[in-house]
Parts: structure tokens; C-alpha cells; sequence
């Protein structure tokens, strides 16, 4: 049976409320110096609600953005959305009406995931991570850096040895990495006829 979970805020001591469909979210909480907006947003008259369904056996980590301009999962609210739950979000927004979420789907890849009111998305399980799609006005962008944003390796990734943390962040990478990748691509060509033939050892 599919439970229906309540997001849980990360400060408790803000109350959890129910919206009008009845289905239960929490506003997000103030914390250091994300503070100031987070209580704006928490007053704001204008809310943005949001389902995840996730349709996987394992806890799906979703991170709802504060800033739509430029989401990055250091300057956002964490929601672990249970195994086979739907799970509600809410976000009081000033000036971009769709919720930003972030989300890792697999050892190179991360999605910036815009949702509109009241649309759903749905997490189901693929060999090599977590499969996102929805039948609304969800739009899906590519993050550029996969390693930075967290997630819980599923149970088809574990049996394949394969991890999200794999891939750490770009700023974890050896600093050689893109020399050496570059290297990689050279080709050397062999000596033409008008060439000095030293390097085989005859000399003239």
C-alpha cells in the first residue's frame, strides 16, 4: 500500500500544517545565516505545493533549492522522501512561482528538476540509478556537477558495485585529472622518410 508521508522541516519547531487538499507539508525552517529568507518565505502569501511519488524500494534524497537562479545543493533544504510514499513539498516563493528541486539520479548525472503547483513527479528504479519522469509541466535541466549533490545508492547499484560516490565533486577531483585526459587524446605519428633516422640507431 502506498503511504503518504509528511515532509518533515529540518528545524521542528516550526508546526506542520495542512493545506486545503489535505495533503500535509511543513514550512521551511530559519536557519543560520539562510535565516532572513527563509522566514520570508515562510510568510509569503503565495506557496507552491508539490508531489513526489517514489515508486522505489530505496529513500529517494530530493533537495528543494532557496535560490532558482543559481541551485546548488549547499544553499538548500534536504527532504529524504520515503521508499513507496508519496511525498508532499512546499515552498513559499517571492518571485519564481515553481519549486526547484535537486536530485541525483546516477554516478554522472544530476537534475535540476522545476515543478509548477501541484504537479507530480515520479522516482522508479533503472540499473544504474533512479529514473525521473512526470506527465506535467516538470522541466528537467542537467546539473554540472553530479558529484556535488548527495543521494542514497539503490539496491540495483549496490549489486552491480556502483555508487553515487564514485563520482566525488569537481573540487575533490585531482588537479592533473584534465591533463591527463587531454594527454589521453594525443596521437603520435610515426617518422616520414625525410626524417633523421637517429632514433632507430643507424647512423650514416
Amino acid at each position: 500500500a502506498v503511504v503518504l508521508a509528511q515532509a518533515q522541516d529540518p528545524l521542528s519547531r516550526v508546526p506542520s500544517v495542512l493545506v486545503p487538499s489535505g495533503l500535509p507539508y511543513s514550512i521551511m525552517g530559519a536557519s543560520g545565516s539562510k535565516g532572513f529568507h527563509d522566514a520570508v518565505a515562510s510568510v509569503s502569501p503565495w506557496y507552491t505545493q508539490v508531489q513526489i511519488d517514489n515508486q522505489s524500494t530505496t529513500p529517494v534524497v530530493v533537495w528543494l533549492a532557496r535560490d532558482p537562479d543559481h541551485p546548488s545543493p549547499h544553499d538548500a533544504v534536504e527532504h529524504e522522501v520515503p521508499p513507496q510514499s508519496i511525498y508532499a513539498i512546499s515552498s513559499g516563493w517571492l518571485r519564481e512561482p515553481r519549486a526547484t528541486l535537486l536530485m541525483r539520479t546516477d554516478v554522472n548525472t544530476a537534475k535540476i528538476i522545476r515543478m509548477p503547483n501541484t504537479s507530480r513527479l515520479v522516482v522508479s528504479l533503472q540499473p544504474h540509478g533512479l529514473k525521473v519522469e512526470s506527465e506535467d509541466k516538470v522541466v528537467f535541466e542537467d546539473y554540472p556537477d553530479p558529484g556535488d549533490v548527495q543521494g542514497h545508492d539503490t539496491i540495483p547499484m549496490v549489486l552491480r558495485h556502483e555508487s553515487f560516490h564514485d563520482r566525488p565533486p569537481s573540487g575533490e577531483l585531482p588537479r592533473n585529472s584534465v591533463a591527463r585526459e587531454a594527454a589521453r587524446d594525443v596521437t603520435i605519428s610515426a617518422p616520414t622518410t625525410e626524417e633523421p633516422r637517429t632514433n632507430q640507431g643507424v647512423t650514416n
